[in-house]
C-alpha cells in the first residue's frame, strides 16, 4: 500500500512539469521581432503587446551596453535556485522555472532585439491561474536588474 501510495504522488508530480512549449522564441511581427502573445489564461506576463492590458507589463530598460545586460540578466536567472538557464543566443534568453512543491514549470524569456529595452514573456505551462507567481518574478527580476543598472 505505501508502494502505491508513494507511486501515485510521482506519478502526480511528474505530470504537473509537462513539456517545453514549440512557439516560444523571438519571431517577426508586423511591428518588428516580438515574443509569442500571452494565451487567454490570466497565468502570463508579456512586455510586448500593449494593447493585452490583462497580460502587459512594462519592458525593462537600461542605460549599460547590450552585452552586459545580457550577463546581468543570466546571472539573476543563474543566482535563482528554481531557475534553469536553457537558452541563450545574442538577442535572447529562455529560462525555466520550477516550483519547489509540485514542480509545475514556467517559461520565461527574454528580447534584447531593440536598444537599451529588455522585452520579456513569463508564462505558466499548465494550469489558468499562478496566483501572481509570474508578476512577483518579474517584479524580483527587475529589481534585482535595475540595482546594477545606476
Amino acid at each position: 500500500m505505501k508502494l502505491l501510495y508513494i507511486f501515485t504522488v510521482i506519478s502526480i508530480l511528474n505530470s504537473c512539469q509537462s513539456e517545453r512549449p514549440n512557439n516560444i522564441g523571438i519571431t517577426d511581427g508586423p511591428k518588428g521581432k516580438v515574443l509569442t502573445k500571452c494565451p487567454q489564461t490570466p497565468n502570463c506576463l508579456s512586455s510586448h503587446y500593449i494593447e493585452d492590458k490583462e497580460h502587459y507589463v512594462e519592458p525593462l530598460q537600461y542605460k549599460m551596453p547590450k552585452e552586459q545586460a545580457k550577463k546581468l540578466i543570466s546571472s539573476i536567472i543563474i543566482k535563482t535556485s528554481s531557475a534553469q538557464l536553457i537558452k541563450e543566443s545574442p538577442d535572447y534568453i529562455y529560462a525555466e522555472y520550477t516550483s519547489s512543491v509540485f514542480k509545475f514549470v514556467d517559461d520565461v524569456e527574454f528580447d534584447f532585439s531593440q536598444n537599451n529595452i529588455i522585452h520579456f514573456r513569463s508564462a505558466s505551462r499548465l494550469g489558468k491561474k499562478d496566483f501572481g507567481v509570474n508578476s512577483k518574478r518579474i517584479e524580483e527580476i527587475k529589481f534585482r536588474f535595475y540595482q546594477n543598472d545606476m
